[in-house]
């Protein structure tokens, strides 16, 4: 009885020692995830500060000094084109409806479609290059290709930029050409595993355009 009554006290005694540490490991816990809640809020509030700066620069832009003496602020133009939508098409027919000019902007479709297509080439190397074209079907391999190539130009042309190059038109167009003359060759080079990812990209849109259709 003795030993048995011996050993129950020592097991009560450690069990409140034990309820005694406890509380001291979590209150000395909370300063940590305080302080780490604080750092996060600190990023956070940097981040913003960042983007108001960022976006308070890039509208505060003149631009159009061509047409101009002063300039127009960038946010200037963007409030007038969403204050006056009608505006921006009478850009493309002229001044009334039954002057369509838009073949006048048949350039600015080529150029358009020009950096679609480099776009969609550089990011189809990347795919190809990464071993991930092959497991896509021809609409995800587009997806993904021109999202990817059409950011990395992005920040090519800002580094360009930024390094004084911007108006090395022929610096462009050698850059650009190469990665489309590039693409082509290997894709020609795959000509079999991309028509069956044609066919099976198309067989998707029409799944797709099925489930559209059916009703719910």
């Amino acid at each position: 009885m003795n030993k048995s009554t011996r050993r129950a006290r020592r097991i009560s005694t450690s069990a409140a020692e034990a309820a005694r540490v406890e509380p001291s490991d979590s209150a000395s816990r909370r300063p940590a995830r305080g302080a780490s809640e604080s750092s996060l809020d600190w990023r956070l509030l940097l981040f913003l500060l960042g983007t108001v700066i960022y976006l308070y620069s890039f509208y505060n832009v003149e631009v159009l000094k061509e047409f101009s003496s002063d300039g127009v602020r960038r946010g200037v133009m963007q409030w007038l084109m969403i204050s006056q939508p009608f505006a921006y098409p009478e850009m493309w027919t002229g001044d009334g409806a039954g002057h369509a000019a838009v073949l006048d902007r048949l350039p600015v479709f080529a150029l358009a479609a020009w950096i679609i297509l480099t776009g969609a080439a550089t990011g189809w190397l990347v795919l190809d290059k990464l071993r991930l074209a092959s497991r896509l079907n021809g609409l995800e391999v587009f997806a993904f290709s021109t999202g990817i190539g059409l950011n990395i130009w992005s920040l090519l042309t800002l580094g360009i930029g930024l390094s004084g190059g911007l108006r090395q038109t022929w610096l462009f167009v050698t850059l650009m050409s190469g990665a489309v003359l590039v693409a082509a060759w290997k894709l020609w080079g795959q000509r079999e595993i991309v028509a069956d990812q044609l066919r099976s990209g198309w067989r998707a849109l029409g799944r797709l355009g099925e489930g559209m259709n059916s009703p719910a």
